[in-house]
């Protein structure tokens, strides 16, 4: 057991680190000029120089890599372009709204897909079992951006349903605790600041949940039918079970 755990701990390790060089040669190869994008266009040559020997980016590409391995393996991760804050103090500011976000959006697809595969089982080649497989194929083919697009310009921007961005409106506050909104609203018995948090994520969990959805509703109709096709099943409908 303890050889299986390090043999997949080494090789999660591998993956990151292959994946680390793919990201950093692809950042690093595209066109432009970080030195250029950071002080500007209109920067003096020798300023620029200064900032790539700060930054290291007058080494060569490997001697580059192993100094942001070296930062990143102790924590740091470099400032951002536009905020000039450690990136990251601005993940962990925003980590509690992306778990927040993907619980709601797992708790989406889980009970949507569910549904949907149990419906498409029982009503097997009925109207709601093709529908139910069109959604799931549908869900599972459209991209994630253009799906969030189409919901803000319908039920955001057309029919002026639900919120189109942030986490909650401007006419409530909620003294961060958890920094999850809805955990802190609950906490502070702020039951419309909840509701309204809750308005702010259907749309953003919609979109990020509906290919999970797609695919719990397919794996949940293979196997209630599977399981419905099973002796027992059989035996208990010979004798009168619904």
């Amino acid at each position: 057991m303890k050889y299986y755990v390090a043999k997949r701990a080494m090789n999660v390790l591998l993956i990151v680190f292959a994946v680390s060089i793919i990201i950093f040669l692809l950042i690093r190869l595209a066109p432009g000029d970080p030195a250029i994008t950071m002080a500007g266009e209109h920067a003096s040559a020798e300023t620029l120089a200064q900032m790539r020997a700060e930054w290291g980016l007058d080494k060569p590409l490997v001697v580059q890599y192993g100094i942001w391995l070296g930062h990143a393996l102790r924590g740091d991760l470099g400032q951002s372009i536009l905020t000039h804050q450690s990136v990251l103090v601005e993940l962990v500011q925003r980590f509690p709204n992306t778990l927040e976000l993907s619980i709601f959006a797992m708790i989406f697809a889980t009970i949507i897909g569910m549904l949907a595969g149990i419906i498409s089982a029982v009503r097997r080649y009925s109207f709601w079992d093709y529908a139910s497989m069109f959604i799931a194929l549908f869900g599972v083919s459209m991209p994630v951006f253009w799906l969030a697009i189409i919901l803000i310009m319908v039920f955001g921007i057309k029919l002026d349903l639900l919120p189109t961005g942030g986490r909650l409106g401007v006419m409530y506050s909620i003294t961060p605790i958890t920094h999850l909104y809805l955990v802190d609203s609950l906490l502070e018995l702020r039951f419309p600041a909840f509701l309204d948090t809750l308005k702010h994520l259907i749309l953003p969990a919609t979109a990020l949940g509906t290919i999970p959805m797609a695919f719990v509703a397919r794996i949940t109709r293979s196997s209630m039918l599977d399981v419905m096709g099973q002796d027992y099943i059989r035996t208990a409908r010979s004798k009168g079970l619904s």
